[in-house]
């Protein structure tokens, strides 16, 4: 579809306008809820994002680490020299961090937010100049209320939307070429600095992009390689510039990366295989024919059948209204391509050759993997990681509902298309907006709720633990740290020997679900009586106790 004759300065100021409404959309949790975190990543990203801001360092000592080596700590973060880092990349809290200094600690929260408006309004964009003005402005809009991206936008400490935001403007530089575009109309004003400027951009955009999640260079090069091969003519000058900012970009961010981790190419994960336990590790047919290759190609595991099947559940089943929307999309634009037999323009090929690519890709890298993020296994919820793993799936099926969509609005007189398509997209924001907040267990609603209950629970442990106590916890890390240190897990001999180690020093606690007797029972005469230790509790928290672990009585009278 060619087009409806919007300018740019009307398809940006519409997508403004919206964007202010989903930004605010996008805050409900740092606008409603306390400074508190449902996941441990979040939490790490949010702590070294400040500690970057206020110390310009990515590392964060705590002293009990000097004596047991980095054993304490949460478990979204990993230790150096006996120094807590991040426990996934450092793109984030460095790129957050320094926005940051200029904008104050309170900002943070609400970055992703605009980076979420932002990816909408370039997706847009983009696809309006690859398939026109209509199709354009309805992926931008199918974008920005889709639940997937309205959900991980809302999860404002989380890289994904960052990184796919920062991919997309990439893309749109590289090939939708603004500047030039704007210095041919104005070539008074066009200094020679600024004639590859949009090469130069996307080169940084992309290094950036690679910073936030480095593992996704698998499919970033997948889709190279596809455009390389599909494309023609090649703009090789634009493409060598591109290679050429991007690595300028990454020498200082592999400086940072040594700096933290020691080597260039570490990260938080440490080798891929180690940061996945062995049982969630594929290791059936699929990783069989692939030999020696599998953990260089496929470091999660290979298993097609365990990917379709997590494919089919998350991917497909747990938004089911926007699936069928896609498949009669799909459909209909597969049957308009075969009867005007290839006539649908010089965009279209490149692009379903990568998006199919790459989402076939994802699906196998990402499905192969059984994630357990949740305490119960067998949960399929809104908060899964495979929802954030495979965002860009969600991203390119939003071109053909938009082709879909925008087909439809055009068959409509001239005079009720603002109407119909009002009509239309609120319809789609309502059923995106339920998804997003009343999802049962991690939707935002819930979420909030167990913010709320988290932030009052720290605060009353915080004021019953003395400063310096250690708290041995399981799942409460992410709420309690950094106001105490932190040890995990309790069931783990490691952490049996520190809290034997510094019990009779220093105020230990443990934290977590209430202890049954035959348990309480178990713990004292086996786990913690050759370390003349036992448990007394404290305070009641629902079905969660606050213990103290301290020298047991015969131990007392010595």
């Amino acid at each position: 579809m060619t087009g409806n004759g919007f300018s740019t300065t009307r398809f940006l100021l519409l997508g403004a306008a919206l964007g202010v409404v989903f930004f605010f959309l996008y805050s409900f949790l740092p606008l409603t809820a306390p400074p508190r975190f449902n996941s441990p990543d979040e939490m790490s990203n949010h702590f070294f994002a400040v500690k970057f801001l206020e110390t310009q360092r990515l590392w964060h000592l705590e002293p009990l680490n000097l004596e047991f080596g980095g054993e304490i700590g949460p478990r979204s973060m990993r230790s150096v020299d006996g120094f807590l880092v991040p426990g996934g990349f450092l793109g984030l809290p460095l790129l957050y961090g320094s926005l940051g200094m200029v904008g104050g600690r309170g900002l943070l929260l609400f970055l992703t937010p605009i980076f979420a408006v932002l990816g909408a309004l370039f997706w847009g964009l983009l696809i309006r100049r690859l398939f026109g003005d209509a199709v354009g402005l309805a992926a931008m809009l199918l974008l920005m209320a889709h639940p997937v991206w309205w959900y991980e936008a809302s999860r404002t400490m989380m890289p994904n939307v960052l990184f796919m935001t920062l991919t997309i403007a990439a893309a749109y530089f590289l090939f939708a070429e603004p500047l030039r575009g704007f210095f041919c109309r104005r070539p008074d004003l066009e200094p020679r600095l600024l004639h590859h400027g949009d090469a130069i951009i996307s080169g940084l955009l992309a290094a950036l992009a690679l910073f936030v999640r480095t593992s996704e260079a698998y499919w970033l090069a997948l889709a190279g390689i596809v455009l390389l091969a599909t494309v023609r003519p090649l703009p090789w000058r634009r493409i060598l510039i591109f290679l050429a900012s991007a690595l300028f970009m990454m020498l200082p961010l592999l400086i940072f990366n040594h700096a933290v981790y020691g080597n260039i190419f570490a990260s938080g994960y440490g080798d891929a295989l180690q940061a996945v336990p062995p049982d969630q590790v594929a290791q059936g047919r699929g990783a069989q024919l692939l030999g020696p290759l599998r953990p260089y190609l496929f470091p999660l595991g290979f298993a097609p059948r365990d990917a379709w099947r997590h494919f089919l559940s998350y991917g497909v089943a747990f938004f089911s209204w926007w699936s069928v929307l896609t498949a009669v999309a799909v459909l209909l634009a597969g049957a308009v391509a075969l009867r005007r037999r290839g006539a649908a323009g010089r965009p279209t090929r490149p692009f379903v050759l990568v998006a199919l690519t790459v989402s076939l890709w994802l699906i196998l890298f990402y499905g192969s993997w059984t994630i357990r993020d949740n305490p119960d296994p067998d949960a399929v919820t809104i908060g899964s990681s495979y929802f954030r793993y495979w965002l860009p799936l969600f991203l390119f099926s939003t071109v053909p509902v938009a082709w879909m969509a925008a087909r439809l609005v055009g068959r409509v007189p001239r005079k009720q298309m603002p109407a119909v398509a009002t009509v239309l997209f609120l319809a789609y924001a309502a059923f995106s907006g339920q998804a997003v907040f009343g999802s049962p267990d991690e939707g935002l609603t819930a979420i909030r709720q167990t913010l709320e209950q988290d932030h009052q629970t720290a605060l009353a442990i915080t004021d019953l633990t003395e400063v310096g106590s250690l708290i041995v916890v399981d799942r409460a890390d992410k709420t309690l740290f950094p106001d105490r240190a932190v040890l995990q897990p309790l069931r783990d001999e490691r952490t049996y020997r520190i809290i034997g180690e510094t019990a009779h020093r220093i105020p230990v606690y443990y934290f977590g679900i209430t202890f049954p007797e035959r348990d309480l029972s178990y713990l004292h005469e086996v786990k913690l009586k050759p370390w003349d230790l036992m448990l007394e509790p404290i305070e009641g928290f629902g079905e969660r106790t606050l213990y103290r672990i301290k020298p047991s009585v015969a131990a007392s009278a010595d």
